[in-house]
């Protein structure tokens, strides 16, 4: 059996309940390396914002696929991806129900 990891999507409920429904779509980020292509922002812990209404998709990806888009960074406890939409859309999408 190959390892999978379990990644979440954090963002306003209404945008959530959306992916959930109809799937994720690239957004550019604008900042960081130019190389950098439009992309979805996962992680491996869930990264709920501080400002409420917040909830967070749950995708759950075989490691061998996630790891090309994994952002390397020593200054996070946590682990980021950057995945393309193509490519995570082919996993199952939930709403994190272990959310209070």
């Amino acid at each position: 059996r190959k390892a999978s990891l379990t990644l979440y999507h954090c963002a306003a409920t209404y945008a959530v309940v959306n992916i959930v429904r109809d799937g994720f779509a690239n957004r550019d980020f604008g900042y960081g390396d130019d190389s950098d292509p439009a992309s979805v922002e996962l992680a491996d812990v869930p990264l709920v914002g501080a400002y409420g209404d917040t909830r967070c998709v749950v995708v759950t990806v075989p490691e061998d696929d996630a790891l090309p888009f994994e952002l390397r960074r020593a200054d996070k406890s946590y682990r980021r991806f950057r995945m393309p939409a193509d490519v995570v859309n082919r996993f199952e999408r939930r709403l994190d129900d272990t959310e209070s």
